[in-house]
């Protein structure tokens, strides 16, 4: 094989080879993501994940010990997507509109679901989520609750009432 043979070969098999490239879909890239504790200001913070900077690192703080690493997101990142989220109660508004997130529907399902699950680990939430445990404390509660009700307040509607027509 002569050396301009080999030439041509090599040149055929380089062509050949970006067609094959450019024919293969682009894989999406994540771009950076912005600190949220870092690049918002405590109005902007609160307005997109209902707490404060304080009581979100309170929150890092108590689930660090039982939340279970499935995803590669770091604390941090699975909190304030998770709260987001629980705030706005919707993945389509924060996820495209908000930089700090900057995840696919599926990472957010997966980071709502380890960080419910930690909330909901038994360490968590009996310390934090109190019911009442005797008759004396139901009472006590619904004394409280039937003493801030006012003539404003929408009740449920009977059902014999359902078919009403005005």
């Amino acid at each position: 094989m002569s050396e301009d043979d080999f030439t041509v070969a090599f040149l055929n098999d380089v062509v050949e080879e970006a067609e094959i490239a450019a024919a293969l879909p682009l894989r999406r890239q994540c771009q950076y993501r912005k600190d949220a504790f870092l690049e918002q200001r405590p109005r902007l913070f609160q307005k997109n994940f209902r707490l404060s900077k304080e009581l979100t690192q309170n929150l890092m703080r108590i689930i660090e010990p039982v939340i279970v690493k499935k995803t590669e997101f770091d604390l941090k990142t699975k909190v304030l997507c998770a709260l987001n989220f629980f705030g706005h109660g919707s993945y389509q508004s924060p996820v495209g509109e908000n930089v700090n997130m900057n995840m696919s529907q599926p990472s957010v399902s997966r980071c709502i679901a380890e960080v419910t699950e930690a909330l909901n680990h038994p360490e968590v939430f009996d310390q934090w989520v109190k019911f009442p445990s005797t008759f004396q404390e139901l009472n006590q509660l619904n004394k409280f609750y039937l003493s801030v009700v006012n003539c404003k307040v929408v009740h449920d509607i009977n059902r014999r009432y359902w078919n009403f027509k005005y």
